[in-house]
């Protein structure tokens, strides 16, 4: 069964760009990726100093069941 999934990427430390697009081609492996937005430069939230993140969002489908693809992720954390 293949699963349509939603996920929101960010980053706000190194090479903000490099960053996303290595996000993006590791989870090219476990998912076809069908749409990925366009990058967006947005300010920290809080009182803590730190670099503006850049965002992307992107769609897609795997065969991974919701909880398997989870656990990918979160070593990209």
């Amino acid at each position: 069964m293949r699963h349509q999934i939603f996920l929101s990427l960010g980053t706000n430390l190194g090479q903000r760009q490099h960053n996303l697009e290595q996000a993006i081609a590791g989870l090219q492996q476990i998912m076809v990726v069908t749409a990925v937005s366009a990058l967006y430069e947005t300010a920290p939230w809080g009182l803590i100093e730190q670099p503006s993140f850049y965002n992307a969002c992107l769609s897609g489908e795997t065969e991974y069941p919701p909880q398997e693809l989870l656990t990918f992720i979160k070593i990209w954390k």
